[in-house]
């Protein structure tokens, strides 16, 4: 018999002998009193028969017969003693009688009602005499008594027979009362023992983790309904549970991968620091070849300027040798013409040769200067070629590559700036899920929160048996306050990842932005280098054709100057040949027409030096103005180099803060997965209720349209709905994804399901499930549910 069974026991046989006790005693006063009542009753009558015989005879003057009288009535059963006592309490008949009862007489002064006292197991009757007016005339008493008629009655026989009745009343609830505890303990040890030890052993297996709570209590009572609700909370608890730890199982999985891909995400970082330290030292180099160009283009500027300074000066020797040539031909002519006339006037010829000669010398040293400058532009021009060369060679070598090189870092960083920007938008996406798992497991701390109070409250209600009833639910109360706890560290981590997650966005998309900046400032680069590659092409071509031209220039230069040479020859001979002219006119004739024909050659390369000279000076003026082109591109192109270089700077940090993030994300990534395989270790101490099909519980489905605590807030209603028009319990079970509700109603885990059109033909694809219903909107059906 166990301790609770004893209480209960003696707690009712206590109270049954209690209400036995209070009955027995009420029953005893009341049927001592009756008995009094009864022998008082008695009394009284035989007091009035008494009183009114000894009034009688007293009234007649025999008061021996009174004394009689008195005696024969003491020979009645049940009385001792009859004593005739006067108004004073004195006994009648018997002057030297002490008064013994005087202030009992007094009292029918006031009232001549009869009483009675108990008094030593006796009952004493006094009953007034009373002073009537035929008494008054004997007796000279004023009191409205002459006496009182004292019997004395023995209780002895009513109390034996009280002491009797009491006897049987006693024993007879004694034995009622081991009848009725006897009755009370196997009707109790049915009814309330055995549900309670069962409830005990189910508590004690619940105790131990195990949630099944199997207890095959039939009955419709308090304690049936008592089982029959910890059972459903309990199963209730065991559905909540698993679904815990289903949702760590996911949120560990979860944090695994999002762990892999912060790892990725670091190594992404570092091959990204990599890339632009790579494009960093290609702008370096960017910078130092155009550096070197820029120089190499200022040299060209300053020899085309010296070019240009050279041709005005060789134009303007030329505009001297063609009035020279002019003068020449002039001379020609008139020594032409005056030939004939030469051989009359000596002395003319003789100062005209002087004056040829002195033109002749003037003519050569003017074709000297003409051909210096020719041969410095000459050496300018080819120097000029050079530069433009080597400007061609360097901006379509060096520098194309060096854009090359940049536009394709620039691409790589694009790359690997979009693939970080994608982990991270992944990891954000990741971070959200597992907020909305959080959620969830909010909402189930909160319910296992209230369930573990109500199954205290159970606990307390089912007392003694219920305390390891009690210790379950503190320590389902206890594993609510620890996963609460968990949850709100890894609510805070999740958090705190979210708001680095969007840093590191933040982060990105200037990164983005600026390596967009960076690609078209290269690509920019990129056309202006193109630019001054054909600009310098171009200079380099001018610059041949100045040197093929200065080159033939300078041929006819020599050209000229060998002829003038010559004229000074033959002016000399002229000069000499004036004392010899009369060796022959035929000689001097031949002179004048070589003199004419070489004047006309001189007139004619002075006139195509002439173009020649406007062509070098156009030349050297779209060369200039090239070099300038040019300087203003190279200019550009270090703008944007410079641009570039700061935009690399500016985005340099942002992998370091990214891998900085990354390691931040990763450590409170770890910190989750440690959370939940503790929350994992806790929930494998619990053996859950098996899912299986109940002819009380129906379980519905519901796809997760949204996030599945929306989806259970909205659908609860229409399962309460459901469960009231049904008339058993309607589970309601959010799937986490469309798979897994899918497979829920497939395997029998779920009887209802809510689906949408793609769902359910999936479904009845796999699992042959079939329509109930179609969902309404304003009363009709809806094609999307």
């Amino acid at each position: 018999m166990g301790t609770l069974e004893k209480k209960i026991l003696g707690a009712v046989v206590l109270v049954i002998v209690t209400g036995s006790v209070f009955a027995v005693t009420m029953v005893y006063f009341m049927q001592k009193k009756s008995i009094y009542e009864t022998a008082q009753e008695k009394m009284f009558e035989t007091a009035n028969v008494i009183s009114k015989s000894l009034k009688r005879t007293m009234l007649e003057g025999k008061s021996d017969i009174t004394r009689a009288m008195s005696n024969d009535f003491k020979t009645l059963k049940g009385i001792e003693n009859i004593t005739i006592l006067n108004h004073e309490g004195r006994e009648a008949f018997n002057k030297t009688a002490p008064s013994k009862e005087s202030e009992i007489v007094k009292r029918f002064a006031a009232d001549l009602s009869p009483f009675s006292i108990i008094k030593n197991n006796r009952m004493l009757i006094y009953r007034p005499l009373e002073n009537s007016p035929a008494c008054q005339k004997c007796h000279l008493v004023k009191s409205p008594f002459l006496g009182v008629v004292k019997i004395s009655m023995s209780l002895r026989d009513e109390q034996s027979k009280i002491v009797r009745m009491a006897m049987f009343n006693i024993l007879a609830t004694i034995s009622a009362i081991f009848i009725l505890s006897f009755i009370i303990w196997i009707l109790m040890r049915k009814i309330i023992i055995n549900p309670i030890r069962k409830i005990e052993g189910a508590a004690t297996l619940l105790a131990q983790g195990d949630l099944t709570f199997r207890t095959d209590i039939a009955a419709d009572d308090e304690i049936g309904q008592a089982s029959s609700a910890l059972q459903g909370a309990l199963q209730s608890i065991s559905s909540i549970l698993q679904r815990v730890k289903d949702i760590t199982r996911r949120v560990s999985k979860i944090s695994t991968e999002v762990e892999t891909e912060s790892r990725d995400l670091v190594e992404t970082t570092k091959t990204e620091t990599e890339a632009i330290e790579n494009i960093s030292s290609s702008i370096e180099e960017l910078n130092a070849s155009i550096s070197e160009i820029s120089e190499s283009t200022d040299g060209l500027a300053v020899s085309s300027e010296e070019m240009a300074s050279a041709i005005e000066e060789m134009s303007a020797s030329i505009f001297q040798i063609a009035q020279n040539s002019n003068e020449l031909f002039e001379s020609v002519e008139s020594s032409s013409s005056s030939i004939e006339e030469l051989t009359s006037s000596i002395k003319e010829v003789a100062s005209s040769a002087d004056g040829l000669l002195n033109s002749t010398d003037d003519t050569l040293s003017t074709i000297e200067e003409i051909t210096a400058s020719i041969r410095e532009v000459e050496v300018n021009t080819k120097e000029s070629a050079r530069l433009s060369e080597r400007v061609m060679t360097e901006a379509s070598t060096y520098g194309k590559d060096a854009i090359e090189k940049t536009i394709e870092g620039m691409e790589r960083i694009k790359i690997s700036v979009e693939t970080t920007a994608e982990y991270i938008k992944r990891l954000g996406g990741r971070s959200e899920e597992i907020g909305k798992i959080l959620t969830v497991i909010d909402e189930i701390t909160d319910q296992t929160t209230l369930l573990a109070l109500n199954a205290a409250i159970l606990a307390a209600q089912a007392g003694e048996h219920g305390k390891g009833f009690s210790v379950v639910a503190d320590e389902i109360k206890d594993l609510a306050e620890r996963t609460s706890f968990s949850t709100q560290e890894i609510s805070t981590l999740i958090h705190t990842v979210q708001k680095e997650v969007a840093d590191a966005v933040y982060a990105m998309n200037l990164g983005f932005e600026a390596v967009t900046g960076g690609l078209g400032l290269s690509k920019n680069a990129s056309g202006a280098l193109e630019k001054i590659i054909e600009s310098a092409r171009l200079s380099s071509d001018m610059s041949t054709a100045i040197e093929h031209s200065t080159s033939e220039q300078s041929e006819a230069a020599r050209f000229v100057a060998e002829s003038m040479e010559k004229v000074r020859n033959m002016v000399s001979q002229i000069a000499k040949a004036t004392a010899e002219q009369s060796r022959g006119m035929s000689l001097l004739m031949n002179a004048a027409e070589r003199i004419r024909s070489i004047a006309t050659q001189v007139k004619t390369a002075t006139e195509e030096q002439s173009q020649q000279s406007k062509l070098i000076r156009q030349s050297t003026e779209v060369v200039s103005e090239k070099s300038q082109h040019i300087a203003s591109a190279l200019n550009e192109q270090k703008m944007g180099s410079e641009q570039i270089r700061h935009s690399i700077r500016n985005i340099s940090d942002i992998p370091a803060k990214n891998r900085n993030i990354s390691f931040k994300v990763n450590n409170a990534l770890r910190t989750l997965v440690k959370d939940t395989e503790l929350i994992v270790t806790e929930m494998e101490k619990f053996s859950f209720t098996p899912v299986s099909h109940s002819e009380k519980t129906t379980r519905f489905g519901v796809i997760p349209l949204e996030s599945p605590a929306e989806m259970h807030r909205r659908f609860s209603p229409l399962s309460d709905y459901l469960g009231r028009k049904l008339g058993k319990k309607v589970e309601l079970k959010v799937g986490v994804d469309f798979q897994g509700a899918i497979q829920d109603i497939g395997n029998g885990v779920t009887q209802l399901c809510f689906m949408t059109p793609s769902t359910y033909i999936k479904a009845r694809r796999d699992y042959n499930v079939r329509a109930l219903v179609k969902a309404l909107n304003n009363g009709k059906p809806y094609h999307h549910s």
